[in-house]
């Protein structure tokens, strides 16, 4: 049986400072707000770790991209150099071929694949306590230069530091011969 309408109840639901009844449109509109946070939460979480892999996946490739442009340039430099050597005139030798005597490297230097001071003859760098024999000497442009093998490398100084096996030419003023 229907519920007898009252006519008080329309005073006593819709005046000012009444308790408000939700009611299923109510109920239907706070999930519809509900739902769609949650797929904003979702859909936002989503994109962040799409962008957090992109990322990762962009330092990887300028990783690979940077060690081969390192080789490359590496390879071209020493091509390059090469050529440049066999274009110039270097002075002979003022002794002769073979083992001279071992050293030790004092201070930090470089290697470099001819005995001038120019920026792309660098092989690598020579550290001190690195330990050298000694395969040639020169004299250019008054400094004497030493073509040595890096026998034994000593504690590192930097990642571009010759290792050991390594040949090329390096100054005097940063070694100590053991054997003159």
């Amino acid at each position: 049986m229907p519920a007898k309408s009252n006519p008080r109840d329309w005073d006593r639901y819709f005046r000012p400072g009444a308790p408000r009844r939700g009611g299923p449109l109510r109920v239907l509109s706070n999930l519809l707000i509900l739902m769609l946070v949650l797929i904003l939460l979702s859909v936002g979480a989503f994109f962040t770790l799409q962008y957090g892999i992109e990322q990762r996946q962009l330092a990887i490739s300028l990783a690979s991209t940077t060690n081969a442009i390192t080789a490359a340039t590496r390879t071209a430099v020493a091509q390059s150099t090469a050529a440049a050597v066999v274009n110039t005139t270097v002075p002979a030798p003022t002794a002769a071929a073979g083992v001279l005597g071992t050293a030790q490297i004092t201070a930090v230097g470089n290697l470099r694949n001819q005995p001038l001071i120019a920026d792309d003859s660098v092989l690598g760098l020579l550290c001190p306590g690195d330990q050298v024999a000694l395969l040639e000497e020169r004299t250019v442009e008054n400094a004497r230069w030493f073509r040595i093998r890096v026998s034994s490398v000593g504690e590192s100084c930097s990642p571009q530091r010759a290792g050991s096996g390594m040949e090329g030419w390096a100054n005097e003023l940063i070694l100590n011969r053991s054997n003159p």
